[in-house]
């Protein structure tokens, strides 16, 4: 996340935040705290993590949804290891597996209230885990990364 979020927070999906998505929609019986934990092996909360923004893409089935990519390596790299830490844990499915590992494209969602240029520079703030159920998400793990200060 871009600003830090409590836990307990429940989200609109479509009313996301401005977001990095580091690893898309997956099943599991792992418990929060378990992924959170594959997060931190990764050293995904080491740090506040720097975004650049590039070119505009449309995503979804109809490719009607735009998004900004991200041209720093940070959030691919950092998708990578926490993709490997959760395959690590074992019962892990993608909804989408096509969109993980080489097929992860960084890129925030746009709307109404999000919107970047290429070139912009934003900072994530936030690390995550957020439980989807239906058109609600609740945040079921959150960590603020250090340096994140504004």
């Amino acid at each position: 996340m871009l600003e830090p979020i409590e836990t307990d927070v429940r989200i609109d999906r479509k009313r996301w935040p401005a977001h990095v998505t580091l690893i898309g929609n997956f099943v599991t019986g792992a418990p929060p705290s378990e992924i959170m934990a594959a997060a931190e092996r990764a050293h995904a909360c080491d740090d506040a993590l720097v975004i650049d923004f590039g070119e505009r893409a449309q995503f979804g089935v109809k490719g009607d949804i735009p998004v900004r990519l991200v041209v720093s390596d940070g959030p691919a790299r950092l998708h990578r290891r926490i993709a490997d830490e959760l395959q690590a844990l074992g019962g892990v499915g993608a909804d989408e597996p096509d969109y993980r590992f080489d097929g992860y494209r960084p890129h925030v969602t746009l709307g109404p209230h999000i919107a970047f240029a290429e070139g912009d520079r934003a900072t994530a703030r936030c690390i995550v885990v957020a439980q989807i159920h239906d058109e609600t998400a609740v945040v079921v793990a959150s960590a603020t990364l250090p340096g994140s200060t504004s």
